[in-house]
């Protein structure tokens, strides 16, 4: 007998580390002047926007469909989502980038470019963790969680360290850092 409480204080542990992006923007936030910061948040919205768009056209279709599949087809069911996940970002996000550019053009080609190769590599870090969520594999998503806020700080700090934080670089640490625990 399952006793959902406890799943749903490991659910909560596991996204505690996910929120280590937020920490990110907020140094971010200290180490950049705030046009760069803007920036990066410009580019940051078309990411989130691709975000959603992947979410409501692939990833809230998986909770729904890819929880009648039994254990075996769930892998290549998986794989599918993932694939998808990857196509629609990349469809969505080139002609959003544009759009984007076109309103704002002052240095924001590279971080754009940037933009739209992160915007479907981050979406497919949270395929892998609904799978681990439906199959209720807490200890993997809390490491996984750990890794990827390791990942974003410590690319961070290495940024700091080169003295080349800038937005396009920024955006990018945020697509590492989401592609790895991939």
């Amino acid at each position: 007998m399952r006793w959902w409480p406890r799943a749903g204080a490991w659910a909560l542990v596991a996204l505690l580390f996910s929120s280590a992006f937020t920490i990110f923007n907020l140094l971010l936030a200290a180490l950049m002047p705030l046009s760069d910061f803007g920036l990066f948040s410009y580019g940051q919205s078309l990411v989130l926007l691709v975000g959603v768009l992947i979410a409501t056209l692939v990833l809230e279709p998986t909770m729904t469909v890819g929880t009648r599949y039994h254990d075996d087809e769930q892998l290549r069911y998986l794989s599918f989502t993932l694939v998808a996940s990857l196509a629609v970002g990349l469809v969505a996000a080139l002609p959003l980038a544009a759009a984007f550019w076109a309103v704002q053009r002052d240095n924001s080609f590279h971080l754009l470019a940037a933009a739209v190769i992160v915007s479907p590599v981050v979406q497919s870090f949270h395929v892998g963790r609904r799978y681990l969520y439906m199959r209720e594999r807490f200890g993997f998503l809390i490491a996984l969680g750990v890794v990827h806020a390791a990942l974003l700080l410590a690319v961070l700090l290495l940024l700091w360290l080169t003295g080349t934080v800038s937005p396009a670089n920024a955006l990018a640490a945020t697509g590492i850092a989401g592609a790895v625990p991939t």
